[in-house]
C-alpha cells in the first residue's frame, strides 16, 4: 500500500512537471497554454497522446520525434523527473516526518505509523500541499531565467495569489506569525466584529504574507546588486528577484533572513567564476537558487538552530548585526566586482530555440516544444 502511494504521488508530480515543460515554454512567448497541443518542435507534428506521458513516452521514443526522427530535448523528462522528486521527496521529508523539519513547528494532530495518519491530516497535509506550490511555481520562474527570458509576471502573479489564499485558509503553515492572533483579536473587538477571535486567526496570514512580500522585495534588490552589470545578468537577476519573492509570499518574512544568508555566497561565486572564466555562470543563478531552496525546505530546522546558536535571534537583539554583517559585506564585495568590465562575450539576442535553428547552438538542453 505504501509503495502504491508513492508512487502515484511521483506519477501526479511528473503530470504536473509535464505541464511545466508548456508553461516555461509559452508564458515567456505570450502564447496560449491550452492551444495548440503540444507538437514537435523541429516538424511541429501535433504529439500522440502516448507520447505525452511523462517521463516514459521520451524514453519509449529513445529520445526522438516519431515523425521526422529529429532529437527531442532531454530537459522535458528532467523537469518532469523533478517535479515528481519534489512532491516524493517532500512526502518523505515534511509530510511522513509530521513537519519535522520545520522551525518552532507543533504537530497536534493523530500520529501514527501508516502513511494515511498524515495523508488525511488537514494540518500537514496544508503544509505540504503549499510546499509543493512553491516550488513548483520557483521551477517554472527559475527554468524561465535560464532560457535567458525576462520573469513573466503572470508567474509571480499566480504564486503571491495561491500564497495569500493558502496563508489565510491555513495560517499554521507558517510557525512564527509576524503579529500574532491576540494583537488582530483586539483590532476586531474594537471594530465590533463577530467572530472576531476567527478573523484575526485569518488576518495573521495576511499580515505575515504583507511582511513576506516586503522582505522578499528587498532581498531581490540585493541580488540585483550582485547581478546588474549587463542585460544578461539582470535577467538573471530578475529571475532570482522573483523566486525571492514567492519565497517572502509562502513562507515569510524571517525564512527570507536565513535563505538570503545562503543564498549571497552562492550568487557571489556564479559571479566569480562568470569573471574568471567568461562563461555564463550566471545562468546558473535561477536553477541554483531553485536546488537550494528544495535543501532548505527540508533542512530548514537544522539550519535556524545553526543561525540561533552563531547569531543568535534574528530580531530584536545585538546579534542581530551579525546578520546585517553578513549581507552588507557580500553586497559590497559583490558591487565592487560588478564594476569591472566584462569578460565573457555577450549572450546573443535569440532565443535558445532560433539559435538551434539556425545552427548556432547545439546544446538539446534548449529545444522547446
Amino acid at each position: 500500500m505504501q509503495a502504491v502511494i508513492a508512487l502515484w504521488v511521483f506519477a501526479l508530480g511528473a503530470c504536473i512537471g509535464s505541464f511545466l515543460n508548456v508553461v516555461i515554454y509559452r508564458l515567456p512567448a505570450q502564447m496560449s497554454l491550452s492551444k495548440p497541443r503540444s507538437r514537435c518542435p523541429r516538424c511541429e507534428t501535433e504529439l500522440a497522446m502516448r507520447d505525452n506521458i511523462p517521463i516514459l513516452g521520451w524514453i519509449l521514443l529513445r529520445g526522438r520525434c516519431r515523425y521526422c526522427e529529429l532529437p527531442i530535448a532531454p530537459r522535458y523528462p528532467i523537469i518532469e523527473a523533478t517535479t515528481g522528486l519534489i512532491f516524493l521527496g517532500l512526502m518523505f521529508g515534511e509530510l511522513l516526518r509530521r513537519g519535522a523539519n520545520m522551525p518552532h513547528w507543533e504537530y497536534d494532530g493523530r500520529e501514527g505509523r501508516f502513511w494515511l495518519d498524515a495523508l488525511l491530516s488537514w494540518k500537514i497535509t496544508s503544509l505540504y500541499v503549499s510546499h509543493c506550490t512553491l516550488l513548483v511555481v520557483v521551477l517554472s520562474v527559475a527554468m524561465i531565467s535560464w532560457d535567458r527570458h525576462q520573469p513573466v509576471m503572470r508567474l509571480a502573479v499566480f504564486g503571491a495569489a495561491a500564497a495569500l489564499v493558502l496563508g489565510i485558509a491555513f495560517p499554521h503553515i507558517r510557525s512564527v506569525h509576524f503579529v500574532t492572533a491576540s494583537v488582530l483579536q483586539q483590532f476586531a473587538d474594537v471594530l465590533h466584529l463577530d467572530s472576531g477571535t476567527q478573523i484575526a486567526i485569518r488576518l495573521t496570514g495576511a499580515a505575515d504574507w504583507i511582511a513576506g512580500i516586503a522582505a522578499g522585495f528587498i532581498a531581490g534588490q540585493l541580488v540585483l546588486v550582485q547581478l546588474v552589470s549587463d542585460e544578461q545578468r539582470r535577467v538573471s537577476g530578475l529571475g532570482v528577484a522573483e523566486i525571492l519573492l514567492l519565497i517572502g509570499a509562502f513562507l515569510g518574512w524571517q525564512a527570507i533572513l536565513l535563505f538570503l544568508a545562503l543564498l549571497l555566497p552562492l550568487l557571489l561565486v556564479l559571479n566569480i567564476v562568470s569573471r574568471v572564466t567568461g562563461q555564463e555562470g550566471h545562468r546558473l543563478a535561477g536553477p541554483g537558487t531553485f536546488f537550494l531552496l528544495v535543501g532548505f525546505l527540508l533542512a530548514w530546522k537544522q539550519f535556524d538552530s545553526l543561525a540561533a546558536q552563531y547569531c543568535g535571534e534574528l530580531f530584536p537583539g545585538y546579534r542581530s548585526l551579525g546578520w546585517l554583517a553578513v549581507f552588507t559585506s557580500f553586497t559590497l564585495v559583490a558591487r565592487f566586482l560588478t564594476r569591472q568590465p566584462d569578460t565573457f562575450q555577450a549572450a546573443t539576442s535569440e532565443s535558445p530555440v532560433e539559435q538551434e535553428l539556425h545552427g548556432q547552438s547545439s546544446d538539446s538542453w534548449t529545444q522547446k516544444r
